[in-house]
């Protein structure tokens, strides 16, 4: 596991102990040591150790030390954010208001990396395929939060953004040319909002538009998430999206007025 930039003041034990926590996820519950050194980049030994000393923390826990799995302790960690972001806690009203209206999956993203995080999401049974709750995280160039987000960047940045980013053909209609992601983004910053259809899974489509503050700068993106339907094509799924522009219009309105009055 490298540097982050070569700095000395990089700890890299602390680095390695929090890929180890990374490790799991929804798809990886639990882990053997030669999984989780594998999948956190480190050695089958520096594994244990890991393994050994977040279990003593109680971050993690094993019943034989072959087999880990995460505690609730964890949780923990995440929630600091939360408690320390007011804007967190208004953003999830909001969107779980929307959700009621709309009856479907809805989220505020961050951009974080290279990739937007969630820090508010209220799922939707119709919408199974991915597992988008709070904390999760996804490419930025492939979803329509991460368009929304991307938009706000100088040109320089969202340049480099492109050059070192990773653009994985996810489905058959991924968009990876870098010109056209760039295109894309562009659009998105035009028109207040983006839209994907099938390019992060063949079975999800997505709106997205930004929340601002007081100050212009955006506070996140918000998103309403569906399932497609069968036999219909990728321009029937994007008109039956725009069909919810108003809801997240008046859902952003809602969050820039709660902004202005918390102060933010």
């Amino acid at each position: 596991m490298p540097d982050a930039d070569g700095s000395r003041s990089f700890v890299q034990s602390l680095a390695r102990g929090l890929a180890v926590l990374r490790a799991f996820d929804a798809d990886h519950p639990e882990l053997t040591l030669p999984e989780i050194a594998q999948r956190a980049d480190v050695s089958r030994a520096a594994a244990r150790r890991f393994a050994l000393t977040l279990a003593e923390l109680g971050y993690m826990a094993s019943d034989d030390g072959r087999v880990f799995r995460l505690t609730p302790a964890v949780l923990q960690l995440g929630y600091a954010f939360l408690a320390s972001q007011p804007e967190a806690k208004l953003l999830q009203a909001r969107v779980a208001e929307l959700a009621r209206e709309v009856g479907e999956h809805t989220a505020a993203c961050v951009l974080d990396g290279d990739d937007v995080r969630y820090v508010a999401s209220v799922r939707s049974d119709r919408l199974v395929s991915l597992e988008l709750q709070v904390g999760s995280r996804l490419p930025a160039y492939v979803t329509a939060m991460g368009r929304v987000l991307l938009g706000e960047l100088p040109d320089a940045e969202l340049d480099a953004y492109l050059r070192r980013a990773r653009l994985e053909r996810l489905t058959e209609v991924t968009t990876t040319d870098p010109d056209l992601v760039r295109e894309a983004v562009r659009r998105a910053h035009a028109d207040g909002y983006a839209v994907i259809v099938q390019e992060l899974d063949p079975g999800l489509k997505a709106l997205a538009m930004p929340a601002r503050r007081p100050d212009g700068s955006v506070a996140a993106a918000l998103n309403i998430s569906m399932r497609t339907g069968i036999g219909r094509s990728r321009e029937q799924e994007r008109d039956e999206l725009l069909t919810f522009l108003p809801a997240l219009r008046a859902c952003a309105a809602a969050v820039e007025a709660d902004l202005a009055a918390a102060g933010r």
